[in-house]
């Protein structure tokens, strides 16, 4: 299994040639760490790969007139009637008096090779990717580039309508109690925990009811909705890896209760859940931090808001009112798993990194004292249950600073390389991420709860997400051997007795290094798996994130 060859690869490149890439550091010694990993959400353009049927990546279903001329996206979709699964009952089909409606949608196309198309019902389709026919069988031929393929549903008979579309590998490899693409789960098979934050669609999230969440047998685990809660949990109980699961910030309390249930009752009993309300709630660049800020407008459980009034009726007191939404999810979900269960249930309070007085007001509101053990009242208490947290999870990112970005704006742009960039970051490393580090430990030891961090690696992008003349340089550094110095450096810290970290999740794990948006992926491609004699070039990131990992 190359999970397997993985793991011996990396113990004896740790062994041989571990040491060349750290004579600089303090010592040669790799830190040691149980490693977890995010996933990255799933999608029509992802590079991270998860299942093997390519329907599953499907985008959101568009409309397009069926018969002359069109504009890409009709934009009515929402007017034809679908079945639970997401498929029109019939096309082309008439829509506000207007040309009949045909339907597209696009495919991933980083999937490669030849796949069968597999579907129910009557009806007839184009493809904008090669394709031919075996023994009356379509045929897709993916080339793995990468740009963008889509399937158009010209006709689908109604009474008999196209449902349950497949696109399988059309050497009939695929095993429908393993839907999981194999070199996807074998490069995490070592890993101790799954961050399902993006694959389930956290940010910005609009699910509010049970009812409304995306189901296993929906035609797509690619849209805004993210992934099935239940794929999640087959993964984890696949890998026999520990799960940790985001709860999206309108939620409601049966949504919550439920969710809490489905993982009790499917999820192997001998792994841990890591339980967190929504992501990041004071990055106010997603929707969640502000829903919680304004006191849950339109909360469907109206306490909600009105116990956040009660905190503060302004857009003030964020950090408690962050706290109580945290404890909220902490209470129903220990209700569900009880005290013979609970063993199971890791409750994280999640805290800005280089806010750290935001992790002393968070802590103090769920436990309801403060750092010298003093009982805590007043208006903003009163709904504190003094229930606590299991563990406290800053992020775990080094970047460059301020007054490096300034500098390197002024240079020629021929003179920010790599190496200057990561000398940057290294030399900024001890008075921002690694003092953040060491002063948020103090706050878990004072409060005696648990330090994981949940997203941590890199994060050198380019600044304001911005086309600047260095974005080369900053993508080149993802590669440059230094990068690896610099993410020991990161797990010296995390390992050492003062942090004493008991989980770190490394974000993320497969995802294009050239992107203004920023260079994620600890991997640029699955089959960099392959290559395993030159991973720690190609992939420095993943090669640390491996070497530092405890054996599972």
């Amino acid at each position: 299994m190359l999970s397997n060859k993985i793991y011996r690869y990396f113990v004896l490149l740790s062994v041989f040639i571990g040491g060349s890439f750290l004579l600089s550091a303090q010592n040669n010694e790799i830190p040691k760490l149980n490693m977890g990993m995010n996933l990255d959400s799933y999608s029509y353009y992802t590079r991270s790969l998860l299942f093997v049927d390519v329907m599953k990546s499907a985008s959101d279903m568009m409309t397009f007139n069926a018969q002359g001329e069109s504009p890409w996206n009709t934009e009515k979709i929402n007017k034809i009637k679908r079945d639970p699964q997401g498929y029109p009952l019939e096309l082309p089909v008439a829509v506000d008096n207007g040309p009949p409606q045909a339907v597209r949608f696009l495919i991933n196309n980083v999937y490669s090779g030849d796949y069968v198309f597999l579907y129910d019902g009557e009806g007839e389709f184009d493809f904008s990717l090669p394709n031919s026919k075996d023994k009356g069988k379509i045929i897709l031929h993916l080339d793995g580039k990468g740009d963008n393929r889509w399937i158009n549903i010209k006709k689908s008979q109604k009474g008999n309508h196209v449902r349950n579309i497949r696109i399988l590998p059309a050497d009939d490899s695929f095993d429908p109690k393993l839907p999981f693409y194999p070199l996807y789960v074998e490069g995490i098979a070592q890993f101790h925990c799954l961050r399902f934050m993006d694959l389930l669609g956290t940010n910005g999230s609009n699910v509010t009811t049970w009812e409304t969440r995306v189901q296993p047998d929906y035609y797509s685990q690619g849209t805004d909705k993210g992934v099935a809660i239940e794929y999640a949990i087959q993964l984890s109980n696949q890998l026999k890896c520990d799960a940790w699961f985001c709860i999206p910030h309108k939620a409601d309390d049966q949504y919550i209760h439920k969710f809490a249930q489905l993982v009790h009752d499917t999820l192997d009993p001998n792994l841990k859940v890591y339980i967190e309300y929504s992501n990041e709630i004071w990055n106010w660049q997603f929707g969640q931090a502000h829903y919680v800020l304004e006191n849950a407008p339109g909360a469907i459980d109206q306490y909600v808001s009105d116990k956040l009034k009660g905190i503060s009726p302004k857009q003030e007191n964020h950090p408690e009112k962050d706290a109580y939404m945290m404890q909220r999810v902490f209470r129903i979900w220990s209700d569900v798993f009880g005290d013979s269960q609970k063993q199971r249930l890791v409750r994280v309070a999640a805290v800005q990194h280089a806010w750290v007085d935001n992790t002393k007001r968070i802590l103090q509101y769920l436990f309801k004292f403060d750092e010298n053990g003093k009982p805590l009242s007043g208006p903003i208490y009163k709904d504190s249950e003094g229930h606590g947290c299991d563990v406290v999870a800053p992020g775990g990112y080094f970047s460059y600073s301020d007054a490096d970005k300034n500098k390197w704006q002024k240079m020629d742009p021929s003179q920010v390389t790599p190496e200057v960039i990561l000398k940057g970051v290294d030399k900024s490393y001890s008075k921002e991420a690694g003092a953040w580090t060491l002063d948020t430990a103090k706050y878990a030891r004072t409060w005696k709860v648990g330090y994981v961090v949940y997203e941590g690696g890199q994060h050198i992008t380019p600044f304001d997400q911005k086309d600047t003349p260095y974005n080369q340089a900053i993508w080149d550094a993802q590669i440059n051997p230094m990068m690896y110095d610099l993410y020991m450096k990161l797990f010296r810290t995390h390992a050492s007795p003062e942090v004493d970290c008991k989980l770190f999740c490394a974000f993320a794990y497969v995802s294009e290094r050239k992107s203004r948006w920023g260079s994620w992926g600890h991997l640029e491609r699955l089959d960099q798996l392959h290559n395993l004699s030159n991973i720690k070039l190609i992939a420095p990131k993943f090669a640390a994130v491996i070497d530092a990992n405890i054996q599972r």
